[in-house]
């Protein structure tokens, strides 16, 4: 056997080897688990920004799910589509406090919505459903007005 071939071999194996690994590493890996509560909070908000009634919906449980479906037949979907869309449009960032659990499957989350001129503050109840956490209750926005508005340039 030349070097070449010896060369070739080892590499082929080297390859085989990694391969045989990924695949062994993706069968071994627990199926995906959604995260804690805060996750509800996180999908109602890439599902408004996607303008995506269904999913933005499933985010939702108990009686705010079923006032929200409400909302949704009497606007119909592309008005629905456009309320979602405009919901976030002026938000600049969000930011999502550790919940407060009450019990193992119910917990209290503040989140701060951040605008150009101020910051409100809401506090959503999660409750655990069917193995996903949905949002079940949000209270009135707190506004904070801001001392420095949001993308105000830093001088020295």
């Amino acid at each position: 056997m030349t070097k070449r071939n010896l060369a070739q071999l080892l590499t082929l194996a080297l390859l085989a080897a990694l391969v045989g690994l990924i695949v062994y590493k993706k069968r071994a890996a627990p199926a995906p688990v959604e995260s804690g509560p805060e996750s509800a909070i996180w999908r109602m908000v890439d599902a408004s920004r996607a303008a995506d009634p269904e999913k933005y919906l499933a985010c939702y449980g108990g009686e705010m799910e079923r006032q929200l479906r409400q909302n949704y037949r009497e606007m119909g979907a592309e008005r629905f589509r456009e309320y979602l869309a405009g919901t976030h449009r002026q938000i600049k960032g969000i930011a999502v406090s550790p919940p407060q659990m009450s019990s193992a499957g119910e917990g209290r989350i503040a989140v701060e919505y951040v605008y150009q001129d101020r910051n409100e503050v809401q506090q959503v109840v999660v409750r655990r459903e069917g193995g996903q956490w949905k949002i079940v209750q949000v209270e009135s926005a707190e506004r904070i007005r801001t001392l420095v508005p949001y993308g105000t340039p830093v001088t020295e």
